[in-house]
């Protein structure tokens, strides 16, 4: 099964939430591509130290699994607890104020004094912590790899905002797909 706490979800109606931050930079990952026999292809890029932007991803889950669904937001600087309360936040509103039962990684800020003080003030959401060093645990992992592997692949974006845009089609492409996000679950090893 998914979780110890999965049994609570079912008695709560809660989704299963999977939640994860990831950095793109406007220097793109590299992918194959093909060129012209006797023609090295070359990126459009050659600037170092591009900005990054940090994107945090949601998939969420009905415990029986009837549903997925996916969220996701950008952020010019690293995840810190008051970006995180505010997409915890968001989350809320997404799902129309249901339970959640969030599962996530031990990032210094999901368990800061702040974030804590925050936790316990939200009776509509119960957090359970992946264990340490597993990232293959977290479909949101799989969401990542397949953003990075499709539209973010050898794309040279000249602006933060190019980037975001690039990233957002990505996001809008699997949250059309209703089987996607499953497969990201099930390329973890979870079930629900």
């Amino acid at each position: 099964g998914l979780a110890g706490d999965q049994a609570n979800a079912h008695t709560r109606k809660a989704w299963l939430c999977f939640l994860d931050e990831s950095a793109v930079s406007l220097t793109p990952p590299v992918g194959r591509t093909w060129a012209p026999r006797g023609v090295t292809p070359v990126l459009g890029d050659r600037q170092r130290h591009r900005p990054k932007v940090w994107m945090v991803g949601v998939l969420c889950f009905r415990p029986d699994g009837s549903a997925a669904r996916l969220l996701f937001g950008f952020h010019r600087g690293s995840y810190d607890t008051a970006a995180l309360v505010e997409a915890l936040t968001g989350l809320h509103a997404f799902l129309g104020g249901a339970p959640v039962n969030l599962i996530w990684d031990n990032l210094k800020a999901h368990k800061s004094t702040a974030m804590g003080e925050f936790l316990a003030d939200q009776d509509w959401l119960q957090v359970d912590y992946l264990p340490a060093y597993a990232p293959a645990l977290n479909p949101v992992e799989g969401l990542w790899a397949n953003l990075k592997g499709g539209e973010l692949v050898n794309r040279c974006c000249q602006t933060a905002e190019e980037v975001i845009a690039t990233a957002q089609v990505g996001m809008i492409r699997v949250r059309r797909d209703g089987q996607l996000p499953l497969s990201f679950l099930r390329q973890t090893g979870l079930t629900l």
